[in-house]
């Protein structure tokens, strides 16, 4: 437990820098993006 928590304090110290964030919001929106992507590509096998 005390790596998870050494581990959320680095990942939280990072988050803080505006760079960081705007690099986090560009991930997670491409993938959101990705995701409804192959979404609307998928068929459902009759």
């Amino acid at each position: 437990m005390a790596g998870y928590t050494a581990l959320a304090s680095r990942v939280l110290g990072a988050l803080k820098e505006p760079s960081h964030i705007c690099a986090m919001k560009r991930i997670f929106g491409n993938l959101f993006v990705l995701a409804g992507s192959l979404l609307a590509l998928f068929k459902r096998a009759s």
